[in-house]
């Protein structure tokens, strides 16, 4: 499986960020979307689960968790968009395949990661 790990697209999806998500088979979007079309254009692409960031405003970023986390396989995922929302302690949660994806302010990343 191939997890795409997204963030702070700011009402922009670039093209060759949605480029390098063609063929992924989850997109994790870490908040400051900014416009719920932008979460409509990655669901084009893959199926996605979101956090709210501190940009995300109004009904359908009301809809988004602050944090969450996903479980692919064996491996769990926790994703927030602002630290002072963490809810966990990453060091004892989940398994020892665990996680933590925290997400920041400074630029659009884009990775990819696979799992067995």
């Amino acid at each position: 499986m191939h997890i795409a790990l997204i963030s702070d697209t700011h009402d922009l999806l670039r093209p060759e960020v949605a480029s390098e998500l063609e063929g992924v088979d989850q997109i994790l979007h870490g908040g400051d979307v900014c416009r719920p079309e932008i979460l409509e254009q990655l669901r084009e692409i893959a199926p996605v689960f979101a956090v709210r960031g501190n940009c995300d405003h109004g009904e359908w970023a009301n809809a988004l968790p602050q944090s969450d986390t996903w479980q692919f396989g064996e491996v769990l995922i926790h994703a927030v968009h602002n630290i002072g929302h963490l809810d966990l302690d990453p060091a004892t949660a989940g398994s020892p395949s665990s996680s933590s994806v925290t997400p920041t302010n400074r630029s659009t990343r884009c990775a990819t990661a696979s799992t067995s």
